[in-house]
């Protein structure tokens, strides 16, 4: 994963167990052109639309208490300004760099125009311009709602309520994911009780209008829980727990790529580098392999990891110091706590990248 382009968020508390924080910063931005950081989509039918950088007065995000001072500021705002009459299309604008699982986003949005929609608001745990929840608020039925599409098609009526949402005027929104709960503030308020979906648990978040509709967004603030993939999760545990350990790395096949690939280490930095002849005749055989380093005393084991099935789906390569003396067996035999203790969370292969 990239790093995220410092011109357009901060991150406050990033080493944090608790969570980090993502605020969208536009106001270095340049007015008319598109927004840095993210990407279009287009979902349902018609061109894409128009996504740009305007100046407009937003409400302050902070209490006023002197007499007289404004309450509104004039600032750089994300706008969706193509308003061709095609009631299906769904133009969308993503954040880059970051999926995320658990998090809480706010934003501040206008419904500036639309002839046959008014429809604005955010989508979340986007897998594509296809699979995403959306959290959508309607200028011209005053209906708040929270739909799932699924392979490109509603899956199910939307959950709707009504909103008092005027065109033309600034509302907030507030979406709060914790594993399978979601739960929607519009204005401060709660009008939808909390809901329960299992079907996407991570994904991207991004900007999301509906047909004709022109709508402006600003004040984007997310904090969020850092994804870890359970195999580095497997990784830290392990090194925690085990203080003769040098290292540990596990690759597996991955669906999208060919070859072996390192999913998980305790050197983060190695991630994504490509695994050899050893990792993968250990998960093709079930077997085990072993080397030494006499002059670092260093013995390397590499061995299965397995399903819930007994399957090998994974190589585990464990670098251990090595005592005077230390035959492979002992070596091996070492490995065996370590191993079970991984393979008690893993049901399946795609545990350990999901």
């Amino acid at each position: 994963m990239k790093r995220v382009l410092c011109s357009l968020t901060l991150f406050v508390g990033a080493c944090l167990a608790a969570g980090a924080e993502r605020v969208v910063d536009l106001s270095g931005m340049a007015v008319g052109k598109a927004p840095e950081g993210f990407r279009e989509l287009t979902g349902g039918e018609g061109k894409p639309g128009s996504w740009k950088i305007v100046t407009d007065a937003v409400p302050s995000a902070f209490p006023t208490f002197t007499p007289g001072v404004a309450k509104q500021s004039t600032q750089n705002v994300i706008a969706q300004t193509d308003a061709e009459l095609e009631s299906g299309r769904m133009p969308m604008l993503l954040l880059e760099e970051e999926e995320f699982g658990d998090f809480s986003c706010s934003f501040r949005f206008k419904i500036v125009d639309g002839l046959l929609r008014q429809q604005a608001g955010l989508m979340f745990r986007a897998q594509d311009e296809s699979n995403y929840y959306v959290v959508r608020v309607d200028g011209l039925t005053g209906k708040l709602g929270f739909a799932k599409m699924f392979r490109g098609k509603p899956a199910g009526p939307p959950i709707e309520v009504d909103a008092p949402v005027e065109k033309g005027k600034w509302h907030k929104l507030r979406i709060e994911c914790r594993g399978t709960s979601i739960q929607i503030q519009l204005d401060g308020k709660q009008p939808i009780p909390a809901l329960t979906d299992t079907t996407f648990k991570l994904g991207t978040v991004g900007l999301w209008t509906l047909g004709d509709t022109v709508a402006y967004f600003a004040d984007l603030k997310l904090d969020f829980t850092r994804h870890v993939p359970l195999a580095q999760k497997l990784v830290e545990d392990v090194m925690e727990k085990y203080s003769r350990l040098r290292g540990v790395q596990i690759y597996t096949l991955l669906s999208d790529k060919p070859g072996i690939h390192l999913v998980a280490s305790s050197d983060p930095a190695e991630v994504g580098q490509l695994g050899g002849k050893t990792e993968e005749e250990v998960i093709q055989s079930g077997g085990t392999a072993y080397g030494v380093q006499r002059k670092d005393r260093q013995a390397t084991v590499v061995v299965p990891l397995r399903d819930r099935n007994g399957d090998p789906v994974a190589a585990v390569r464990f670098k251990m110091q090595r005592v005077f003396g230390e035959t492979r067996r002992t070596s091996v035999a070492k490995t065996q706590p370590m191993i079970r203790m991984m393979q008690r969370r893993v049901l399946s292969v795609n545990d350990l990248v999901d």
